[in-house]
Parts: structure tokens; C-alpha cells; sequence
């Protein structure tokens, strides 16, 4: 076997692990969504096409956008895994670990497999990408789709086989079947590839030939509703989820509802990718490879990573601004960062030009990890607080805050007297040294990845506690129609007991007294934890503490107080929470029953 195979063995094997190990239960968020959607459709097949419970109370009720290629792999998965987390987080692992194999095939063909080994690399231990690939998110699929098509049509004009146009087409569908149309905005990179290319008038028809089928097919299958359930709905959807996907949507950003400047949204991008281990460990390579790439801008393989990395940077700086959205910027990163080092370690060995590139990019990166440290408490005081109990910890922070400058300066010329010693050894020697220093620094983006993920640092993490009122609410329910009614988690909850729980944004007291009545419902949860606006009583908790008990405002507020719902729950139920097998004091859920 090559070591080539058994390289990538190992790296797909640790893609793998580090995405499974303590992985989440379902979250409350989206892919809670898919989860109780995919649920839904096991019991009614057609729901895969048509996903649409006007009739229910519950989240995501006119679901009118319809998302085969979200739910098709999920209902594979649970058919052979049951009902579990591992069910709705095994489609993401498989598209995580194809996307490192996919990443290393393009690198490997465009820039050689030095260049593709580190990228393969970096991309695999990205914190910022295992951190939302460890649910049932759709930033892995959507990743792996725009690098799919990314490949086929490198084979299609590179090779010169037409087909894969084809291929790259049907991707690009189901890329558009997963999501909005955010999820194809890489695909646009592919643009100036192409131009740069300049393929044959022949591939352009394929091309033209090829687009005009999967837009046929996607408004086609859009029809269906219209045509079998006599609902022109989707239709309606389709406008609205393509203006949602324009740049600028609504407010420039937005963060729970609440409108934010361009610069504010700049700053939490900052903060959130280059000032964390998430990214700022890649950063200077990043840069250096950007800027040589636009150096070597006419050649197609490095405008094809520039555009991936400007055009989404243009496009969700303008859009809402939730950072697990820039996943799929994660490839350029990667590789533009193995450029950077590449290009740079090359130069430095160059008998002819001994650019000093390569020693200042290790001495810019280490220089960047100490201001990173340095800036930590200001930039995340929360973070910062809830760690500096540590006093290692803390003196390191004090100390290199207020001495950071002069340690990069330090750094700075100790790497530079290093590399005026690497410059009188023999090049063998030079080039062993030079490949240990990038090993080096590849293993320590392994080790910070492995570590956040092992300690759950700044990792999607949440708690079991909703996946233990599950499997209890599902052992003890009988034939009540609904299995509970719940707050942010009711879609959850559905997926763990594959009964409707309803909503409580969408249900009031008489609802709830005609269902105690009818034999319908006896359990209610209410969560506590971050936020809580769906359960009544609380009001939005913001991460301060501070409760905000605004009144609903119905179509404005979504995370509003509810006290006669909460009011009737207290006076007509009982706590079972301890029942259920959390603690009473648990800070994640209330449990109540209703008591006859």
C-alpha cells in the first residue's frame, strides 16, 4: 500500500473520530428541524416531497419550502440506525470526511501533493469546521457539494470529459435541494475558473445544455404541490427563500431580531474567525497565500480559491450574521493557508533567491497567536471570566497583555537569527529543519483541534437533558395524541418520541384544557437555559442574566413572555423532573404532569 493511502486512512479515520467523539444530542436549532421533518416523513412518505402540517401546532408548521436532499439522508439514516443522535449526525460525518478526501484530490491536482497534504490537513482539523459538523447542521453537506462539483468540473475541462459538466450540475441541485440558495454561492467562484480557462465553445454548450436541465428539474419538482395537493404555497416560498438568500436581506445583519451596522457585523467576523483557535492559528498563512494568489491571479487554480474566499466574505458580511453560516469558506481557508506556506517554504530553499518569506511567516504566526492571548480577555471577558479562576491562566494573560509587543519582538529576532543559521548549513540540513518546523505546526492545529473537541471548548455543545425527557416521555406516554408540549425543543422531542409536541409560541390555555380533556396530553416542559422565549413565564434571558419580560407582540416578538400559560401550569400540573432521571436542580429543564 502507498503511503499516500495510508495517509489518507489515517486522516479520514481522524476526521471521523474527533466529529463523533461525545457527540451532540439534538440541539433545538436546525438540525432539530430536519430531524422532526424526516421523522414526519417516515410515517407519510409523501411528506419527503410536500412538508406541510398546517394543522398542527407545532414548530415549522408551514414548512413550505421543500428540502428533499436535507431530509432524503437522514430517513436513510434512521432507517438503519433508529432513532438516535448518532442517526441525524452520521450524514454530516460521511460528507465531512468526503470533503477532506475531495480537498486533497483538487489541491493534489492543481498545486501537488505537498501542497495537498497540508491542506488536507488543515482542513480535517479545522476547529471552526468540526465545531458545526457535529450535528446534524447542513454546513457539511453544503461544503461537500460545492467541493463535489468544484472536482467534477476541474475532471471535465482538465481531462476534457463533458459528462462530469453534468455531474457538476446535478450536484449543484441537490446543493440547491439542501438549502436556500446561500448554499450555492461558492459555486460562483467557478465563474472566473472557467473564463481563465478558456474551454472550448463545445464544453460552453454542455455547460448551457447542462444548467437549462437541473433549473427545468428544480421548478418541475416545485410544481408538484401545486399540481397534487392543489397548494401554490411553495411557490410563494421559492420568491421568499430567494430574496432571504440575497446579500443584505432585511437589516444589514442581525443577531436574534435585533438590526446591526456593517462594522459591528464586521467586528463579531473578526472576533468570531481570526481572533479565536477557530482560525487565528491559519490566519498569517492565510494571508500569505492570499496575497500570492493574487500575484498568480491569470492562472485559473488560484482564482478559483480567491473568488471562493472574497465572495463569501462579501456575501455574509452583507447577510445575517451567524458565524456557523461561513463553514463553507473553511476549504479556502485551508488552502489558501498550504499555499501561503508552500510557496513561502519553497522560496526559502531556493538556492537562487533566499526569500526570507518562510521565517517571517513563522514569525508573524507565533506573533499573532501571543496578540490573540494577549487581546483574549477584552475581546471574550465573558470567556475570559469564567477561566481566569485559573491563576496560570490568568498570569499568562496578564503578562502577555501588558507585554505582548516586546515579546513579538523578541520572537521576531530570534526567528531571524535562526534563519541567518539556516542559511550557512547545507540545503539537506535546511530542508529537514524547514519540513520539521511545518510538521510542527501542523501538529499543534491538531493538537488545539483534538483538545477543544476533547475539553468542549467553543464546541456546538448541548446538554443530554432534552434527549433523557425523550425517551422518558415516549416510555410513559399512552395513547395521548400529543407527547408534550415544549419550548425551543419541541421539534426535538418529536424526533425522540415520534409523537407532535406542541409548540408553545402556538398553543393557548383553552387549546391546552380541550386536549387535558380529550385524553390528548398530560406532559409539558419547560426549558430554562441561555434564552428560554418559548416557555412561558420567563421571558428572554439574555446571556447577561438580565430577563426581559417584554409581552408577546405577535409576528414581531419571538421570544416573548407568556404568564397565562405558565400561570395554568402551575396551578393544574405537578414536577416530575426527577422523575424523568435529571437532577431537580438541573439548570436545563422542568418537567410537569398534569395532575387528575
Amino acid at each position: 500500500m502507498k503511503k499516500e493511502h495510508i495517509f489518507l486512512m489515517v486522516l479520514l479515520l481522524f476526521t471521523f473520530i474527533l466529529r463523533i467523539y461525545n457527540a451532540n444530542e439534538l440541539t433545538g436549532g436546525d438540525d432539530s428541524e430536519f430531524a422532526q421533518l424526516t421523522t414526519l416523513a417516515i410515517k407519510e412518505r409523501w411528506r419527503i416531497i410536500y412538508t406541510c402540517f398546517p394543522d398542527e401546532p407545532m414548530s415549522y408548521r408551514n414548512f413550505y419550502y421543500s428540502r428533499p436532499c436535507t431530509t432524503i439522508p437522514l430517513f436513510i439514516s434512521i432507517m438503519i440506525l433508529g432513532y438516535n443522535k448518532y442517526a441525524i449526525l452520521m450524514p454530516t460525518l460521511i460528507f465531512s470526511i468526503l470533503s477532506v478526501l475531495l480537498i486533497y484530490l483538487i489541491v493534489k491536482r492543481q498545486f501537488g501533493i505537498k501542497t495537498a497534504f497540508i491542506a488536507s490537513i488543515l482542513f480535517a482539523f479545522s476547529p471552526f469546521h468540526i465545531a458545526f459538523t457535529r450535528n446534524s447542521f447542513l454546513h457539511g453537506a453544503l461544503t461537500f457539494y460545492c467541493l463535489l462539483a468544484t472536482y467534477f468540473i476541474i475532471k471535465a475541462f482538465e481531462d476534457g470529459k463533458n459528462k462530469f459538466i453534468y455531474f457538476a450540475a446535478f450536484v449543484c441541485l441537490a446543493n440547491a435541494w439542501t438549502t436556500d440558495f446561500r448554499g450555492l454561492i461558492p459555486i460562483a467562484a467557478l465563474i472566473p475558473y472557467i473564463i481563465l480557462k478558456k474551454i472550448k465553445k463545445e464544453q460552453l454548450k454542455h455547460i448551457a445544455i447542462a444548467g437549462l436541465i437541473v433549473i427545468s428539474i428544480y421548478f418541475a419538482y416545485m410544481l408538484i404541490p401545486l399540481i397534487f395537493f392543489k397548494n401554490s404555497k411553495f411557490l410563494e416560498s421559492f420568491v421568499s427563500m430567494f430574496i432571504y438568500a440575497l446579500p443584505g436581506h432585511g437589516a444589514i445583519g442581525s443577531v436574534l431580531g435585533e438590526a446591526m451596522p456593517l462594522h459591528e457585523t464586521a467586528k463579531l467576523f473578526i472576533n468570531y474567525l481570526i481572533m479565536t483557535p477557530f482560525v487565528g492559528l491559519i490566519f498569517i498563512p492565510i494571508l500569505f497565500g492570499f496575497f500570492y494568489s493574487l500575484k498568480k491571479l491569470k492562472k485559473p487554480e488560484y482564482a478559483l480559491w480567491i473568488s471562493w474566499f472574497v465572495l463569501i466574505i462579501i456575501f455574509y458580511i452583507h447577510g445575517k450574521p451567524y458565524v456557523e453560516r461561513q463553514v463553507v469558506i473553511v476549504p479556502a481557508f485551508a488552502v489558501l493557508a498550504s499555499i501561503g506556506i508552500t510557496h513561502s517554504l519553497n522560496s526559502f530553499l531556493n538556492k537562487k533567491k533566499k526569500s526570507l518569506a518562510f521565517p517571517f511567516l513563522i514569525a508573524s504566526t507565533l506573533s499573532w497567536v501571543i496578540f490573540m492571548i494577549a487581546r483574549f480577555p477584552l475581546t471574550y471577558p465573558a470567556e475570559y471570566k469564567s477561566i481566569s479562576g485559573f491563576k496560570a491562566l490568568s498570569l499568562l494573560f496578564w503578562f502577555l497583555n501588558k507585554y505582548y509587543i516586546i515579546v513579538i519582538v523578541i520572537i521576531f529576532i530570534l526567528v531571524l537569527a535562526f534563519s541567518l543559521y539556516l542559511k550557512k548549513i547545507n540545503i539537506k540540513k535546511q530542508k529537514s529543519i524547514a519540513s520539521a518546523i511545518v510538521l510542527i505546526y501542523l501538529l499543534i492545529n491538531v493538537s488545539v483541534a483534538s483538545a477543544l473537541v476533547i475539553g468542549g471548548f467553543g464546541i456546538y455543545k448541548r446538554p443530554d437533558a432534552v434527549r433523557i425527557i425523550g425517551d422518558y416521555i415516549k416510555e410513559n406516554i399512552d395513547n395521548e395524541k400529543y407527547a408534550c408540549v415544549a419550548g425551543v425543543h419541541d421539534k426535538s422531542l418529536i424526533f425522540y418520541t415520534q409523537k407532535v409536541c406542541a409548540s408553545w409560541k402556538l398553543i393557548n390555555v383553552s387549546w391546552i384544557e380541550e386536549q387535558i380533556e380529550n385524553n390528548n396530553l398530560k406532559y409539558f416542559v419547560l426549558n430554562l437555559y441561555l434564552y428560554d422565549g418559548y416557555t412561558p413565564g420567563f421571558g428572554r434571558i439574555n446571556q447577561s442574566g438580565k430577563i426581559d419580560n417584554t409581552t408577546c407582540n405577535e409576528g414581531k416578538t419571538w421570544r416573548c413572555n407568556m404568564p397565562e400559560k405558565y400561570n395554568w401550569i402551575m396551578n393544574n400540573t405537578i414536577d416530575i423532573t426527577p422523575k424523568t432521571g435529571l437532577s431537580a436542580e438541573n439548570p436545563y429543564f422542568r418537567v410537569y404532569e398534569y395532575k387528575k
